[in-house]
Parts: C-alpha cells; structure tokens; sequence
C-alpha cells in the first residue's frame, strides 16, 4: 500500500500554485491546462505524485 500521507503535500504545493499564479482558472480549466502541457512531455497517468508536482511547479515559473 503506498503512503497516503504524501497526499498532504502535493495537495498543499497544488493549492498554492492555483491561488498564486492561476486564481482566475476554475478547478477543471487550471487541471485541463496542467495536462495540456505536460501532454508532450509526460504521460500524467504515469507520474509520481513528486514528478508531478515538479512539472507544475516548473510549469508556472515558465519553465515548461
């Protein structure tokens, strides 16, 4: 079984990344737009929570 506390903190970075930089977005429009992006890089169906957060975080400083 995989831990189900390192939901806490991807949840909290996600979180933060929405209210910082994307506050306008809806919940659905700020996720279609993550896998978007991430859609020519990385399958989403395959990442670790870490790599995930990763890409978003980079994806928001423009870095992706």
């Amino acid at each position: 079984m995989r831990d189900k506390e390192r939901l806490d903190d991807f949840y909290d970075r996600l979180k933060k990344v929405h209210k910082e930089r994307f506050q306008d977005l809806r919940f659905g429009q700020f996720i279609i737009c993550i896998f978007n992006n991430m859609a020519t890089e990385r399958d989403p169906f395959m990442l670790e929570e870490e790599e995930m957060i990763s890409f978003i975080e980079d994806w928001r400083r423009g870095e992706k």
